[in-house]
């Protein structure tokens, strides 16, 4: 279930459920649209700097993303080569909090999820990230509040990567 799909259930009105599929595949148009004209890197600043760092240090990258678009996301990033394995909204039937989405990337890479670091910027995804029993840094505009084990504004202003990931 997608962001939209949830707005939708909590709205005062009443839709249908082809009603609802309908605006969130619209949405969805939209957004893959925008995304395959926009110019402007849609990472983190330093994500570059921290992916080339892990996968020096030999750690193994996954992704997990409640969006269905985080494989075009990936791609238009460019950090495909960083990246062992990719769980996204289309992959799992709960959504965050619900740790599904962290525990499946766990699988794909062959890690346990108490050697893993999550990387978030949201308050479901760390709250996530602690049921399935893992670390987080919660990173992003309001990364104060989000309860991380963590916290940077972005991948650029983490100097103790040591520190974190031991």
């Amino acid at each position: 279930m997608d962001s939209l799909e949830i707005l939708l259930q909590k709205s005062d009105t009443i839709y249908t459920q082809s009603e609802k599929k309908e605006l969130s595949d619209r949405k969805n148009r939209y957004y893959q649209e925008m995304l395959s004209i926009s110019e402007e890197n849609v990472l983190l600043p330093g994500a570059i700097k921290a992916l080339v760092m892990l996968q020096e240090s030999r750690l193994k990258i996954a992704i997990g993303s409640s969006s269905s678009n985080a494989p075009q996301i990936i791609k238009k990033a460019n950090i495909e080569p960083y990246i062992d394995a990719v769980v996204c909204g289309k992959d799992v039937v709960n959504s965050k909090p619900n740790p599904e989405i962290f525990l499946k990337a766990c699988e794909k890479i062959s890690v346990k999820p108490e050697f893993c670091l999550v990387i978030e910027d949201s308050t479901v995804g760390i709250e996530a990230a602690k049921r399935a029993g893992m670390k987080s840094l919660g990173v992003g505009y309001n990364y104060k509040e989000l309860n991380a084990d963590y916290i940077a504004k972005d991948l650029d202003s983490v100097s103790e990567w040591n520190i974190i990931l031991a």
